[in-house]
């Protein structure tokens, strides 16, 4: 037994899955780290905190250990192929000059990336928003069984594409052993706004075909 269960997340997990993205995402997602964006579970960060919120529920999962805490998340929800956020905007209405320059790259990364360009025939695809362990469970297959349930829930949707975005080398490792390809890479330091410590050297886009 691996000593945890796989749930959907719904509305009324919010709060709890808020408290796990802030001790673990909020923290220690490498260009929050390097900008010291958030530095404690309790620093407000509320352009992060909106954006987690907007995400949730969608159609997520979270692990869930035997005395019922939620130990992992993976936040999913449906995107379009072809310029799915409008990060002008959200630059423009960002409170935070930290959280803006994050905004500014992740800008540069959708259009690079341009993933309409690469996959012309899809309207829409799967993607993976946001994921966080809980530190004490790394390691232990958590993330591998939230994946196996977001592949299954894309395709029960029918949808063939499932996205996924990393900043950190050891997501993009993570991804790569799950079966993604990679479609977007470029290195921190060409991109020359944030630098997160090593071993973070690329931003990455990668795509599975699940059909």
């Amino acid at each position: 037994m691996p000593g945890f269960t796989i749930q959907k997340i719904d509305e009324a997990d919010t709060e709890e899955v808020m408290k796990l993205l802030r001790r673990t995402f909020f923290i220690h997602e490498p260009l929050n780290r390097k900008i010291a964006y958030c530095n404690s579970e309790d620093d407000d960060c509320p352009d992060l905190d909106n954006y987690c919120r907007y995400c949730l529920p969608g159609t997520s999962f979270k692990a869930v250990d035997q005395d019922g805490n939620i130990i992992g998340v993976l936040i999913n929800g449906i995107s379009a192929v072809n310029n799915p956020i409008d990060y002008a905007t959200l630059i423009e209405n960002c409170s935070s000059p930290k959280f803006k320059t994050i905004l500014e790259m992740l800008d540069i990364r959708e259009k690079g990336a341009n993933v309409g360009a690469k996959y012309p025939d899809e309207k829409e695809l799967f993607e993976v928003k946001l994921a966080a362990t809980d530190e004490n469970w790394r390691k232990k297959g958590v993330m591998n069984k939230l994946m196996v349930e977001t592949e299954k829930a894309a395709k029960e949707i029918g949808l063939r594409l499932l996205r996924i975005d990393t900043s950190s080398a050891f997501s993009a490792k993570s991804a790569e052993k799950l079966g993604f390809t990679c479609i977007y890479k470029r290195a921190y330091s060409d991109i020359n706004m944030i630098i997160p410590d090593l071993p973070h050297e690329y931003d990455r886009v990668f795509i599975k075909e699940l059909f």
